[in-house]
């Protein structure tokens, strides 16, 4: 059996338009993706600076993203952290929760697209205290 697709200028049209939208939403991906590195390379150094202050503080709180960039930024903090004399008190994982909206608006669509919104990252909070004051 043979499946002939008849080619016409409308399908033609409509797969153009579906390899434009995919290629855009792989564009911009990108761009957030580079923010969100962006944003948590700042936060890396906020809270290297932080630790290394000298003052009245003891303990010292910061918040993460629960992902994996989150939790390499976490893992590097951590590591200069321990070698400027500070020791973990607590950590914490908060989940994420439902992208109800988001799942909303692509079950309209399509209900099965509604289960492609996903979660959102949820954090990691570490709380850290010295011993002895940093150097």
């Amino acid at each position: 059996m043979i499946v002939h697709l008849a080619l016409d200028s409308a399908n033609v049209g409509a797969f153009l338009l579906f390899f434009i939208v995919i290629g855009v939403i792989a564009w911009s991906l990108q761009f957030i993706r580079a923010s969100q590195y962006k944003e948590l390379e700042n936060l890396r150094e906020r809270s290297v600076a932080r630790l290394r202050q000298r003052g009245d503080t003891r303990f010292e709180t910061i918040e993460f993203p629960n992902n994996a960039m989150g939790q390499a930024t976490k893992n590097a903090v951590l590591a200069e952290a321990r070698s400027l004399g500070w020791v973990i008190v607590s950590e914490s994982v908060a989940a994420g929760h439902f992208k109800g909206g988001e799942a909303c608006c692509l079950a309209v669509i399509c209900l099965p697209l509604g289960f492609l919104a996903g979660r959102t990252d949820g954090s990691i909070t570490v709380t850290l205290g010295w011993e002895s004051p940093p150097e």
